[in-house]
């Protein structure tokens, strides 16, 4: 490994607040495919399976966080939707982006011309591939302590101001940037008695469906339909990353 990698790799664990016994580990998370297939060795591998083993890890971490959160109790619902807010992409790159984990990549040429150090998908599946090393090289309460360290803060801000619910608000915001057109919610089936209704929404983006949600309260299912548009659009490329720039606005 080169001098400079070391030098490289040393700045992120000091950020981490962790050293590995093992830097190979550490080297592989920080690999995209597009370095590993440009590569002629072939030497070690990509950090897609990292990636897939750390997004388990931190769901863990972040449900036990929740379970035992010592401010509230929340119910399964309130678990599952702040759950689905804190490993969301939007938050995995707010992260890696105050790490500056993306001076760390190993990238292919292409990838590099193409701003890949920048783009938010690289750098949130590279997260997920950093603690998913820390938990093979450290163990699970290792890698629980590590995210904690970087999530507390984070955590903290988003139960306090419940950002994470205002799903619908930045919904709303983007689609006028995007497509000039405000969202509309459509219920399409309640099922249930009077006492125990679950309703289930759609939400249309200039009659699209972009988005569909459940929930025992209509804003709850609202609230899911427009999570998962946001999650479309963020797969599909937000321009700009205008989303990723609107929520840390509202940290």
């Amino acid at each position: 490994m080169h001098a400079y990698c070391l030098k490289d790799l040393t700045k992120l664990e000091k950020t981490l607040q962790y050293t590995f016994n093992n830097e190979s580990i550490l080297m592989e998370a920080i690999t995209h495919r597009s370095y590993y297939h440009e590569s002629q060795e072939k030497e070690g591998a990509y950090n897609e399976r990292l990636e897939f083993l750390g997004d388990a890890i931190l769901g863990l971490v972040i449900s036990e966080s929740l379970f035992y959160y010592e401010e509230a109790s929340f119910d399964e619902s309130e678990m599952s939707r702040l759950k689905s807010c804190l490993v969301s992409r939007t938050i995995l790159y707010k992260v890696a982006a105050e790490l500056e984990l993306g001076l760390f990549l190993r990238l292919g040429k292409g990838e590099e011309k193409a701003s890949g150090r920048l783009k938010p998908s690289i750098l949130a599946n590279c997260l997920e591939a950093v603690f998913g090393a820390i938990f093979l090289d450290g163990g699970y309460l290792t890698a629980k302590h590590v995210i904690l360290n970087l999530y507390e803060p984070i955590m903290a801000k988003l139960l306090e101001k419940d950002v994470c619910s205002d799903h619908k608000t930045q919904l709303q915001e983007l689609t006028q940037k995007l497509y000039g057109n405000l969202p509309q919610y459509r219920l399409v089936k309640e099922t249930g008695n009077d006492h125990d209704k679950l309703f289930f929404y759609e939400v249309y983006i200039n009659d699209s469906c972009f988005g569909k949600g459940s929930g025992k309260k209509k804003k709850i299912a609202q609230m899911e339909a427009a999570r998962n548009a946001l999650s479309m659009i963020e797969k599909d490329g937000t321009p700009a990353g205008n989303h990723f720039n609107d929520f840390k606005d509202c940290l």
